[in-house]
């Protein structure tokens, strides 16, 4: 599948039809990869090789890049030595630059061993091993990976001591895409009748419905993450507060504001005024949080979120207080680690109503989007931006993974002379290894709830990325390998 998505008005609920391409083997785009052939099946190789071994220690991103280009393009940070533009010029990076990104990333540290393995193999062990899966069922000591394992992550230990082995089983295949055609949407630009003010997904569903009616398969939507729930309201999806997390505006709420007593401009063609909308409609959220506080069904939900869940509430219930930039927050509150955020619920019952009403507008947000998956006729495709905003929930509970003096961005070139700087902090990429991924993985599995794809933003961000220090301007920006 291949969807551009794009603006459009707010009275026209298609925003525009996409032609897709037909599904193509690997052997058809093969050709685009001639130059990283050898580099995968190399990497191919090594990924099956149960990283517990001494010899694991000697391998690094820098030296099988090495293996890949040949010359020393990475260091041992995994900083390139430069980069060739649009036009071919070698453009190196310099000692400066090199330098700010190496404080950025601090001093890179081994990371727990990675193994990863196809669903239904069952390669042999080094050793017998004690085998966790990632749901916490214990399976004792074995000798082979089972090949049962369900897809996910789970962990090993050698029986006679020594370190965890973190056990990636992947899908072999990516599920087939449907046949057909499909739209691009953007959410907040759909309009009805009814609505309040934005897009949201009972709008999605009805757009489906007539995209199915007329023949078509699926729908992308623009990213549905987090803003913060203080004003003023972020207008770009693509610059979140957090990505794990799904926007509370997109709930859809039975009857017009005006028969709850709220006035929300919704002419159509009209300019959005999310702050207009997100007030009348978190005052009628707050309303309906009052008389289902209790309900047994979305604590259990909220329970199985974990701690996660529970620690963003945090951030957003101290957002409303404080504003959202939590690095002018008072400091006690600038970790989420911090004793001072944990005691906080204990003795201020107001800031622990508010984690919970934030924790409940999730669970809403959450099954708004299962039940518009389920009945929208069509096949919704999820969008990943890029990063997130600093300042916001992502930055304050990953900051320890995070290189916050950076942006994300771009060099130079024809499309854009001065270059750009997204203002997105990047993870540092041994940290994040350093973690398991753990953040990544919660942010993936979020964004492809009730979803039957995912769009990437600027997807060779996994791989690569173009760091930009703080004030120094895209010019003085170095790509780094992630």
């Amino acid at each position: 599948f291949f969807f551009q998505a794009e603006d459009g008005i707010r009275d026209k609920l298609v925003t525009g039809v996409q032609t897709c391409a037909l599904p193509i083997s690997l052997a058809d785009v093969q050709p685009l990869f001639v130059a990283d052939g050898q580099f995968l099946a190399g990497c191919a190789q090594l990924c099956r090789v149960p990283l517990q071994t001494a010899a694991d220690q000697k391998l690094s991103h820098a030296v099988i890049l090495r293996m890949r280009h040949n010359v020393a393009v990475y260091d041992e940070y995994g900083i390139a030595d430069g980069f060739h533009d649009v036009n071919g010029q070698w453009h190196a990076t310099s000692d400066r630059t090199r330098q700010l990104l190496r404080d950025a990333m601090g001093t890179p540290s081994a990371g727990p061993h990675l193994w990863f393995v196809d669903e239904g193999d069952s390669p042999s062990l080094l050793g017998p091993c004690h085998l966790v899966l990632e749901d916490g069922t214990d399976i004792g000591v074995v000798h082979a990976l089972p090949s049962h394992l369900p897809i996910g992550y789970h962990t090993i230990t050698p029986a006679e001591g020594g370190p965890d082995t973190l056990v990636v089983v992947s899908p072999r295949t990516c599920p087939p895409p449907p046949h057909g055609w499909g739209v691009a949407a953007q959410v907040y630009s759909l309009w009805r009748p009814d609505g309040w003010g934005v897009g949201d997904l009972r709008d999605v569903e009805r757009l489906g419905q007539l995209v199915a009616s007329a023949g078509g398969v699926a729908m992308l939507l623009s990213p549905l993450h987090a803003p913060a729930p203080s004003m003023p309201q972020e207008p770009s999806p693509y610059y979140p507060s957090s990505r794990r997390w799904l926007n509370p505006l997109l709930i859809p709420l039975d009857g017009t504001p005006s028969q709850h007593g709220f006035s929300v401009p919704d002419a159509p063609g009209a300019l959005i005024d999310r702050n207009v909308a997100w007030a009348a409609k978190r005052a009628r959220l707050s309303q309906l949080f009052r008389q289902q506080v209790g309900d047994p069904v979305w604590r259990g939900w909220a329970r199985s979120q974990g701690s996660d869940l529970w620690r963003f509430a945090s951030w957003c219930a101290l957002a409303d207080r404080y504003g959202h930039n939590w690095r002018e927050w008072p400091s006690e509150y600038r970790h989420p680690d911090s004793p001072a955020v944990a005691d906080l619920p204990l003795h201020d019952q107001e800031f622990a109503d508010r984690c919970e009403f934030h924790a409940w507008l999730q669970w809403m947000a959450h099954t708004a989007v299962q039940r518009t998956a389920a009945s929208a006729g069509v096949r919704l495709i999820g969008d990943l931006a890029v990063g997130c905003r600093p300042d916001g929930a992502d930055g304050w509970l990953y900051q320890d993974l995070m290189a916050l003096g950076m942006g994300i961005g771009a060099p130079p070139d024809p499309f854009n002379e001065a270059g750009q700087d997204w203002g997105l902090p990047p993870f540092v990429p041994w940290r994040l290894r350093a973690a398991r991924y753990a953040p990544f993985i919660g942010m993936v599995r979020a964004a492809l709830q009730g979803m039957g794809g995912l769009r990437i933003d600027h997807v060779m961000g996994l791989f690569r990325q173009f760091w930009v220090p703080a004030g120094g301007g895209p010019s003085n920006g170095g790509p780094s390998h992630g």
